[in-house]
């Protein structure tokens, strides 16, 4: 039994990419230098063509970020299955990350957007909900997102703050936030999605390994800041603003 699970897997161990023999990625953002890793796409899902160096201080390069007065570019996208006996796929894992502008204080400025972004959808889903059925049940029907800055998560090796918002029996969404610059954030975003069962079912441990593949997989991410980055990041933790 042990020797067939190293090559169907086991449904309650389900296997991912092999993040340890992947190739690695290192992109140029305007001389932050980010490394990651690479395994080859699993997951029907776009493509996406890489680059490795981009100019985030020009505008041109950059594109409006839906639902926000932001701007950014997408660096890499990828995705990878999580598979169980038989080859049986039980979900994915989408990966993109983008790089754009902001000002504000981190964890404000992302309470406001988790804010915009799942607050905004739970609104309008509680609106149909009235329309269709008064007093209708809204469980499991609701995104839960952070709303106080306790919520949030740190990873101290690449200075990232991390989060995840959860659709009870659909999919989670798990984004870590580094800032590398005054006005620059590297954003990564894993979208969590079971296939054809449910996402919190005991036939499986999908939510768990997905996690732990999303954990596995930002613990090889380096980010070296520019000197330039490197210098605002020292400055704001004089000001006791711990590099934001």
């Amino acid at each position: 039994m042990n020797f067939l699970k190293r090559f169907t897997g086991d449904d309650l161990q389900l296997k991912g990419p092999n993040l340890s023999s992947a190739k690695e990625y290192t992109v140029d953002l305007s001389g932050t230098k980010l490394t990651f890793p690479a395994p080859p796409q699993t997951a029907m899902m776009p493509g996406h063509i890489q680059q490795f160096k981009f100019d985030i201080t020009n505008v041109d390069e950059l594109e409006p970020w839906t639902g926000s007065n932001n701007m950014g570019l997408k660096v890499h996208g990828n995705g990878w299955e999580l598979t169980g006996k038989k080859g049986r796929d039980f979900g994915y894992v989408p990966y993109s990350n983008v790089n754009f502008f902001d000002s504000e204080q981190l964890k404000k400025w992302l309470l406001n957007e988790a804010k915009n972004n799942w607050g905004k959808t739970n609104k309008e889903t509680i609106e149909y909900l009235e329309k269709q059925s008064k007093g209708q049940s809204r469980e499991g029907k609701l995104w839960q997102y952070p709303t106080e800055s306790g919520q949030f998560s740190d990873l101290a090796s690449i200075n990232a703050s991390y989060f995840s918002a959860l659709m009870p029996g659909d999919s989670i969404d798990t984004q870590y936030w580094i800032p590398i610059g005054n006005e620059h954030l590297l954003s990564f975003e894993f979208a969590l999605h079971s296939v054809d069962c449910e996402f919190y079912s005991p036939e499986h441990n999908f939510p768990e390994a997905s996690e732990n593949l999303v954990k596995a997989f930002m613990d090889k991410v380096k980010v070296e800041l520019s000197p330039e980055a490197l210098a605002q990041q020292q400055a704001a933790a004089r000001l006791g603003v711990n590099g934001l």
